[in-house]
């Protein structure tokens, strides 16, 4: 029974030390993601070389102690633990170049469609054609939204978007952005137009 006992104890040691390993690599992805958005962090980044702004958190020093917890109850070393936050700041890194060309191509996409918004020629013509382009929009995510990408059959077929991977979380806010730039150099031309 003693032996019994022991065991359920461990295994539910062992249980508890991975959730909360598994809690404190959440938090330290999260930290990792913040970096990013704030541009500390990059897809050609490394474990040795990453900002210091990395192990400063508390998320990370969270994230060590879980760590080697769950290395001392499973008897294992602790650079060999998927928790390890290398390992998680390694993977967060192939993630992001993972993903960099599908962004670069949704971003490309975005430029491409904002263009014509560049080319006003007075304020009003920029405000009519800004009207235009969020009505097209609208209309285009109208139509994917009605149309579900069927085929006319109750079958879904493929989108040319379906299997990309989803825009990095600020593209329609950097989108936002572009279309104000576009509208501040829009109307400092015109006024040092009208100036002259």
């Amino acid at each position: 029974r003693r032996a019994a006992f022991a065991a359920f104890a461990a295994a539910r040691a062992l249980e508890a030390a991975e959730v909360a390993a598994s809690r404190a690599r959440h938090g330290f992805e999260q930290h990792l993601s913040s970096l990013q958005k704030r541009g500390l962090l990059r897809r050609a980044c490394r474990w040795r070389e990453a900002p210091d702004e990395v192990k400063e958190d508390e998320r990370y020093r969270q994230l060590k102690e879980r760590c080697r917890e769950l290395a001392e109850a499973k008897q294992s070393k602790l650079s060999e633990e998927p928790h390890h936050p290398g390992a998680v700041f390694d993977g967060f890194v192939a993630k992001l170049r993972q993903a960099y060309p599908a962004h670069l191509a949704r971003a490309s996409e975005l430029a491409g469609r904002c263009s014509t918004l560049c080319a006003a020629d007075s304020l009003p013509d920029f405000v009519a054609k800004l009207a235009a382009w969020e009505e097209a929009e609208e209309r285009r995510d109208g139509a994917g939204e009605e149309g579900g990408g069927g085929n006319g059959n109750g079958e879904k077929t493929s989108d040319a978007h379906a299997d990309a991977a989803p825009p990095p979380p600020r593209a329609a806010e950097l989108l936002h952005e572009a279309v104000a730039a576009a509208h501040e150099l829009t109307v400092a031309r015109l006024g040092g137009g009208e100036g002259a």
